[in-house]
């Protein structure tokens, strides 16, 4: 079944879960990683990865197959997590 999230949906649930995690409801989807911006350090961002699958799937009943705590590991900002995650339930739709 197509997950029927959009990417404002996805966007409110990342940012959601990473301002509650580091406390700070300043966090934007434009706001970097590193020095400049977010403060932590890749292995620190691999938590945001089960709270973030879980808020998906309570948000509407949508199961991500293909994100993974390596994108928000990777991730530079929190644009990249929200595109992560919609890519993968976009992905599903087909």
């Amino acid at each position: 079944m197509p997950c029927n999230l959009t990417r404002l949906d996805v966007s409110r649930i990342v940012l959601g879960v990473i301002r509650h995690i580091q406390n700070d409801q300043t966090i934007v989807e434009a706001s970097v990683f590193g020095s400049q911006g977010i403060n932590n350090d890749p292995k620190f961002r691999t938590t945001y990865f089960g709270p973030i699958r879980n808020a998906v799937l309570n948000a509407n009943g949508c199961a991500t197959k293909t994100f993974s705590s390596a994108d928000c590991a990777r991730a530079e900002s929190v644009a990249d997590i929200v595109d992560a995650v919609f890519d993968d339930l976009s992905s599903q739709d087909v």
